[in-house]
């Protein structure tokens, strides 16, 4: 009588199982720590060039001006580019991890909050606008607004996954834009470029010196 592949899974002793799920979960915490570095380093690019492009409209008025028409739709697709490359890089994170229903809409419903929140604030500034918000109050409104949402986004990303680095970053872009208006305008742009763009990039690095080190680690786990 021949055993069926069914009877050898459950011939399985539980060392077997344990080294098993051992094995899958550094395979998971490899992936996701071998392009941590890349979405915090797009991240980083993105406030940069963006918050940069917009702080040129006046920063650096008479001697060059970049024109709004310009600067805005700039920044726009900075931060699509940023949001759309951390959702796809998330999604690879679970190749090879079976998936219940449970996590595919929890990751739905994640994907999904970043366009339905920008829209709803941009709804909500321009209906503010159209009952007599000043043009000021706009700038200030629509940029730490904005990056509110996605210090929110960051920290709802660490409480999902538990990713401390979500974290950090969340609680960060929180801080920064709650204390911009204080800068006024065009100085909020400058300093949401550098508080945001220089830490994202600096992270980067650091996340990118740890994917090293742990990829050096599981290499000298497995041949052991």
């Amino acid at each position: 009588m021949t055993n069926s592949p069914h009877d050898d899974d459950e011939a399985l002793d539980p060392a077997a199982m344990l080294a098993l799920a051992n094995a899958q979960q550094r395979s998971v915490a490899s992936q996701i720590n071998s392009f941590a570095w890349i979405i915090t380093g797009v991240w980083g690019i993105a406030w940069l060039v963006g918050f940069g492009a917009i702080w040129l409209i006046d920063g650096l008025a008479p001697a060059f001006a970049l024109p709004a028409g310009v600067a805005w739709p700039t920044l726009g697709v900075c931060l699509a580019v940023a949001v759309a490359t951390s959702i796809v890089l998330g999604i690879r994170s679970t190749r090879g991890v079976k998936s219940s229903p449970s996590s595919a809409f929890t990751g739905a419903v994640y994907g999904s909050t970043w366009s339905i929140s920008m829209v709803g604030i941009w709804i909500l500034g321009s209906s503010m606008i159209a009952q007599g918000m000043s043009a000021e109050i706009a700038a200030f409104y629509f940029t730490s607004a904005f990056v509110l949402m996605t210090g929110v986004m960051m920290l709802v990303s660490a409480a999902i996954w538990q990713t401390r680095p979500s974290l950090y970053v969340g609680i960060w872009l929180v801080v920064i834009a709650a204390v911009a208006p204080l800068f006024g305008v065009p100085g909020n742009y400058l300093f949401l470029a550098l508080s945001g763009g220089l830490v994202f990039l600096l992270f980067s690095i650091v996340l990118l010196v740890h994917a090293s080190r742990l990829r050096r680690r599981l290499q000298g786990s497995d041949r052991a």
